[in-house]
C-alpha cells in the first residue's frame, strides 16, 4: 500500500516540507490485517543540502580530486542504535471515523531505550541489524550512509504489538510524522546535510473471512512517551501517568544542548552529565539519592535508595580483599579453586 499523501516526485523529507506520510484502510467488515507481517518499507538517503554530494561520506581516492571542498571528505553519520527508526517523530493509529487509538509521541526517542533493553548486543549484530536497521557500531552506520539506506521496519506500536489480528470494520488510518534534519543527522558536517525517503510503502498480510465479522472489542497495550528537563542540584520528577494498568516504565538521560544539534547524537543514552571547564567537555555527574513516589506513598521502596553509599569506592575495595582472601585460602585446594571461579 502506498501512501495516501504520495508526493509528485514520490519523495518525503523535513527540508522539502513534506514531513507526513499518512496510510489509509478502508472500511472492510471481512478483513483482518496481520500485524506481525506489517512493515514500513523504502529507501533513506543523507544527501548534501546543494546536491553536490549524494549521499554522504563518500570520498575521492585522491583526497583532492576537485576544488570543491563541498565534493569531499564531509560526513554525516545517523544513530546506530535505532538506524532509519530516527525519522519517525510519532506514530498516531486511529479509524476513518476519527477516534484516536495511540498516538506515540517521541517515537524514536522512545525505541532508543526499548531496542537496548529488549535486545542484546549480540541480536543488534545480527537480528536487529536485518529487522530493526541497526547496526553494531558507528564505522558500520558510516558505510551504510554511504549510499542509500533500504530499509523494512516494524511499527512498534502498543496497538499493534498486543492484537495479532486487527479488524477493519471502522477502517484504519496510520500517520507518520517526520523528524527534523537536526535530530536525526550528526556528524563534522551534519549541518551540510538533509535526509529524504523515498519509494515508501507499507507491506504486510491480510485475511479474508468466510463471512462478516462485527462487534470486536480489543483490548491493548499503549505507549505513553513523555520528555521532561531536569535542573541542576536538587530535582523533582513527577510522571503522571494516571493508569492504573501500567506494564513497565524505562526511561534514559540526554544534555539539553544535545538535542536536536547536528554536533551530537540526538538518540544516545548519556548518563547524568555535568560540564567541566571546557564548555565542550562532560563528566558524569554523581547522584547521591533517589526515591520514588506512587500516591504520595514510597513504592516500590520506602526507603531513599542512597547511590553514593551503594557505589562508592570503600564499597569495591572491601569486595576486592573478601575476594583476595577466598583465592589465598583456597589456593591449594583444586576443588575450591573451581567452585570459585564459578563464583
Amino acid at each position: 500500500m502506498y501512501p495516501l499523501n504520495k508526493s509528485t516526485s514520490g519523495t518525503y523529507s523535513y527540508f522539502e516540507a513534506s514531513p507526513i506520510i499518512t496510510f489509509q484502510f478502508a472500511q472492510n467488515v471481512s478483513r483482518l490485517i496481520n500485524s506481525n507481517s506489517m512493515y514500513l518499507c523504502g529507501k533513506m538517503k543523507i544527501m548534501h543540502k546543494q546536491g553536490k554530494q549524494m549521499p554522504a561520506n563518500r570520498f575521492d581516492l585522491n583526497g583532492a580530486a576537485t576544488d570543491d571542498v563541498l565534493a569531499y571528505e564531509q560526513v554525516a553519520y545517523i544513530d546506530d542504535r535505532i538506524g532509519v527508526n530516527s525519522f519517525l517523530e510519532s506514530v498516531t493509529v486511529g479509524d476513518m471515523q476519527g477516534s484516536m487509538y495511540e498516538q506515540a509521541k517521541n517515537y524514536n526517542r522512545n525505541l532508543s531505550s526499548a531496542i537496548a533493553v529488549t535486545n542484546s548486543y549480540k541480536s543488534l549484530c545480527t537480528y536487529g541489524n536485518m529487522s530493526l536497521t541497526s547496526c553494531a557500531n558507528n564505522d558500520v552506520m558510516a558505510r551504510e550512509c554511504s549510499s542509500e539506506i533500504e530499509f523494512a521496519i516494524p511499527i512498534s506500536c502498543g496497538y499493534f504489538q498486543s492484537n495479532a489480528s486487527i479488524p477493519l470494520e471502522r477502517g484504519l488510518e496510520i500517520k507518520c510524522n517526520l523528524a527534523g534534519d537536526s535530530q536525526v543527522i550528526y556528524g563534522l558536517s551534519g549541518q551540510n546535510y538533509v535526509y529524504q525517503l523515498s519509494n515508501v510503502f507499507l507491506m504486510g498480510d491480510y485475511m479474508m473471512l468466510s463471512k462478516p465479522l462485527t462487534g470486536l472489542q480489543l483490548n491493548y497495550s499503549s505507549y505513553h512517551n513523555f520528555q521532561n528537563v531536569m535542573n541542576s542540584g536538587n530535582d523533582h520528577q513527577n510522571i503522571q501517568l494516571h493508569l492504573s494498568m501500567v506494564n513497565n516504565l524505562f526511561h534514559n538521560f540526554i544534555p539539553a544542548t544535545w538535542t536536536n544539534n547536528f554536533n551530537y547524537d540526538s538518540f544516545s543514552t548519556a548518563p547524568l552529565l555535568n560540564t567541566t571547564n571546557d564548555a565542550n567537555k562532560y563528566g558524569e555527574a554523581l547522584m547521591k539519592q533517589y526515591n520514588i513516589n506512587r500516591g504520595a506513598v514510597r513504592y516500590p521502596n520506602n526507603y531513599p535508595v542512597n547511590e553514593r553509599r551503594d557505589h562508592s569506592l570503600t564499597t569495591w575495595q572491601v569486595f576486592g580483599s573478601a575476594l583476595a582472601c577466598h583465592s589465598q585460602r583456597f589456593a591449594n585446594c583444586p576443588a575450591d579453586g573451581v567452585a570459585m571461579k564459578a563464583l
